[in-house]
């Protein structure tokens, strides 16, 4: 993985259904005055604004931008901060994180659901008609032939949700920033079923290879980090 340049600004890509709200709340700490959020406002209609040039320019407090970078909706990495090379992540397992975007989904279109009767087949369904949004929040241009040259070559470092705390440490130790795993709190987390059968999840890999190797590149990270 790259080093951190400490002068130049970073990009935390914050993956949806990926724990981002309790990593945000860390991030915050870390970079007090230097955090510039990346999100859509839904309510308003209006596309994230994007940080002027003099800020990005500024060597003695580079900005941290965090937030949702999906280039299908316009707001990808590319379309804002082209020049910039170094980029944080936390993952998730792929099917894990389409299955939560699917209970978070209808939560929100429907709040008096009872989500435990979203059953199996239910899920199976709308499952083979979900892509994991890996790929749109990512630098473009990932294949399965590149995609570890690219990430060893653009992110100083990538976390898994399956590991936070060791990831978030870990995240920390390469940004120079303090981290206590109680420093880390529990937040929008929606209850759900969480035992889905091994042929679901088969096929959702076979269906997503590319973003299963790029979950699979972080958990390795993690573990041998």
């Amino acid at each position: 993985m790259r080093d951190y340049d400490p002068t130049a600004p970073l990009i935390f890509i914050h993956l949806p259904k990926t724990a981002g709200t309790s990593v945000k709340e860390i991030v915050r700490r870390w970079y007090p005055g230097r955090l510039h959020y990346h999100y859509i406002d839904e309510a308003a209609g209006r596309m994230p604004l994007p940080l002027p040039p003099g800020r990005l320019a500024d060597r003695e407090a580079p900005p941290l931008i965090y937030g949702h970078f999906n280039r299908q909706r316009g707001a990808g990495i590319e379309a804002y901060y082209p020049d910039i090379s170094q980029f944080v992540s936390i993952l998730r397992d792929p099917f894990d994180m389409t299955v939560s975007a699917i209970y978070y989904w209808r939560s929100a279109t429907d709040p008096g659901a009872d989500l435990s009767k979203i059953g199996t087949s239910q899920i199976a369904k709308k499952l083979r008609k979900r892509k994991p949004h890996t790929l749109q929040h990512f630098p473009a241009g990932l294949t399965m032939q590149n995609y570890r040259d690219v990430l060893s070559e653009k992110f100083v470092h990538l976390g898994v949700t399956e590991d936070l705390p060791r990831s978030m440490a870990q995240i920390a130790t390469k940004l120079g920033k303090p981290f206590a795993p109680d420093d880390l709190p529990r937040a929008n987390v929606t209850e759900r079923q969480r035992d889905f059968p091994d042929a679901l999840r088969h096929e959702y890999r076979e269906r997503f290879p590319l973003e299963h190797a790029i979950y699979d590149f972080a958990r390795d990270l993690v573990a041998r980090s």
